[in-house]
């Protein structure tokens, strides 16, 4: 059975503007040459008083992805995850990745987002975070696939998520006779949006700076099916539950013209979710990102006047939204509909 822990954790093991000198540690390193891009990550904790059940319904309220999962370790550990990025997926001799590079945050509402798309799109860093990526990842395919059949068939393109917007690329391979998924597994290990490149000098660069051991984060979970293929996804956004503390680890692309304070910022951002969800489910709230409409039009009748437009049954729909009660009525409206309807308030659609 779960139990709790008898303890407060610290918030974790950095320090606030510890993850920005770590940053610029790291662009010590690229002036030299030594590295193009790193990915290090920082550990946030927090104490469970809840279930990791809980905790795992919660996740996937605020943060559906398409690698989520719940698994119980045993001895008290457990590992909840909702992780965006596919590691390695292979159906017959196909082999395929979905490197995520490039990260901003979600607008509040679909304007704001569009804006921030743009943003993104337009970043310079951020293109040149996923292109880094993807050669590294075209690198690690020619190892184990067919010559000429490893290309880029998607180029970043957008996945939206609760709170953070990514740019991702689609790379495709066909793999060589003799190869299977798990040569293609193993060819990719570990992912260069982990760790950075050159990835042995990344890794080095890793070992050396961060301050706790990374465990599962970084690894990969999915599926081998009786065929051989294969379907995986990344340990990111994930929580490790060990002895009632919950261990959240996120990291920021680390490049040449990184502004440290704005990398230590992403990180905290991509823990932001898991870090809701164990909150969420300790005190019984609803997750921060649902925007419920206020009930203010209880028991208000409206009399929407349609005018011919396209947008009268948009407007009733927002409305009823606020619990109001709404009659639409094509212009001219007769005397006995006021009579019979007795409308608080009369709208005027546009037309």
């Amino acid at each position: 059975p779960f139990r709790t822990a008898d303890r407060i954790p610290p918030r974790g093991d950095h320090e606030p503007g510890e993850y920005a000198n770590l940053v610029r540690r790291a662009m010590d390193s690229f002036k030299r040459g030594d590295l193009f891009e790193v990915v290090p990550g920082q550990m946030f904790y927090e104490r469970c008083e809840t279930q990791p059940s809980e905790i795992s319904r919660k996740l996937k309220s605020i943060n559906p992805s398409p690698y989520s999962f719940f698994i119980n370790l045993g001895e008290n550990e457990y590992l909840i995850g909702a992780s965006p990025e596919m590691f390695v997926r292979v159906n017959g001799r196909r082999v395929e990745t979905c490197p995520i590079s490039g990260t901003i945050k979600r607008g509040d509402d679909a304007i704001s987002d569009s804006e921030q798309i743009i943003k993104l799109l337009n970043s310079k860093k951020d293109e040149s975070e996923l292109t880094m990526c993807s050669d590294v990842d075209r690198n690690d395919k020619s190892r184990v696939c067919d010559p000429g059949s490893v290309r880029v068939i998607g180029r970043r393109q957008i996945e939206m998520y609760s709170r953070l917007i990514h740019t991702v690329d689609h790379i495709e391979g066909r793999l060589r006779e003799g190869m299977d998924a798990f040569d293609a597994f193993l060819s990719h290990a570990w992912a260069v949006t982990v760790t950075g490149a050159p990835k042995l000098w990344a890794m080095r660069f890793i070992e050396q700076n961060e301050k706790s051991p990374r465990a599962w984060y970084g690894g990969a979970i999915g599926m081998v099916n009786f065929n051989g293929d294969m379907n995986t996804g990344l340990t990111l956004r994930t929580i490790r539950i060990k002895d009632g503390i919950a261990e959240v680890r996120a990291g920021a692309t680390l490049l040449f013209d990184s502004i440290p304070e704005e990398e230590e910022a992403e990180t905290e951002l991509k823990a932001s979710a898991m870090l809701s969800a164990i909150r969420d489910a300790k005190t019984g709230n609803s997750t921060s990102t649902e925007r419920a409409s206020a009930r203010v039009g209880d028991g208000v009748n409206i009399l929407l006047v349609d005018h011919e437009d396209s947008f009268v049954h948009t407007l009733a729909n927002y409305f009823r939204q606020t619990g109001a009660n709404v009659s639409t009525v094509r212009t001219p409206v007769p005397e006995e509909v006021f009579d019979r309807l007795k409308p608080d308030l009369v709208v005027l659609s546009p037309g």
